[in-house]
């Protein structure tokens, strides 16, 4: 079995993200089918999931920040919009 580690910085996806709720605590938006939750290893070094989306919208979203750092609560598979 080879497991390959995802890199601890991604580069940001631009394209726009359509955010359904948010305030200090809390941030739905609405993913498109098609379109990868969390990255995989054939995404290593490329864009294209929507935590790229989230790293370029939201501040610090990319940032470890202890127990109150940002994160996805629920996992939706790549064809589930």
């Amino acid at each position: 079995m080879n497991i390959q580690s995802i890199p601890s910085t991604l580069p940001p996806d631009h394209r726009p993200l359509e955010i359904i709720f948010e305030n200090n605590d809390f941030l739905a938006v609405s993913k498109d089918a098609g379109i990868n939750t969390h990255p995989t290893p054939s995404y290593i070094g490329r864009f294209g999931t929507l935590v790229n989306q989230l790293i370029a919208q939201v501040k610090n979203f990319d940032r470890e920040q202890g127990e109150d750092r940002p994160g996805i609560v629920h996992r939706l598979d790549k064809d589930t919009s």
